[in-house]
């Protein structure tokens, strides 16, 4: 779920940078940017909420494996499944960090989406944007966008540290 999540927002980014090519139609450019705006935020929340169940699942692998490591008669067994399940904590503690800093990212970003927002209905009236209006917002935008990608992109490799280290507790569990 938080790749293909990781791949909306890598095509929402990839349609800003798209528009910024845009020789004409700035008004349509403009509103199809702000699109991709609105998914990114979209994307923040849903990430954002789900990284705290995520980490959760991460601790119950974790706490499941130091309990089964108790149990082993085997030390070495025991002391790699134990460091295993150690560092799946960490990776469950990075995964809530990664989700709460998303969600701080499309705090400090929404203001920017919201003045292109503005710009846009306001363009919309008009029925065009000049020039140098339109290089502004599509730069804020942008940069927004690529906030909140970076962030995205932590979140999901994160989750896949999480994923391999949950593979390894499986592995030495055995």
């Amino acid at each position: 779920a938080v790749g293909a999540r990781c791949a909306e927002a890598e095509k929402a980014m990839a349609q800003v940078h798209k528009q910024k090519q845009a020789k004409e139609r700035h008004v349509e450019a403009l509103s199809q940017a702000q699109d991709a705006g609105d998914l990114l935020l979209e994307l923040c929340v849903a990430l954002g909420e789900l990284g705290p169940e995520l980490s959760e699942a991460a601790m119950e692998v974790s706490e499941c494996s130091l309990a089964l490591a108790a149990r082993f008669s085997s030390v070495p067994a025991s002391i790699l499944l134990t460091d295993v399940a150690l560092s799946c904590t960490f990776e469950a503690s990075r995964i809530r960090h990664a989700a709460a800093q998303l969600l701080e990212v499309r705090r400090d970003t929404e203001p920017s989406l919201q003045t292109l927002k503005m710009n846009l209905g306001i363009s919309k009236v008009i029925g065009k944007i000049d020039a140098e209006t339109f290089k502004l917002s599509l730069g804020l935008v942008a940069k927004a966008a690529g906030r909140i990608l970076a962030s995205v992109r932590q979140v999901a490799a994160a989750v896949a540290d999480a994923q391999n280290r949950g593979r390894q507790c499986a592995t030495h569990a055995r």
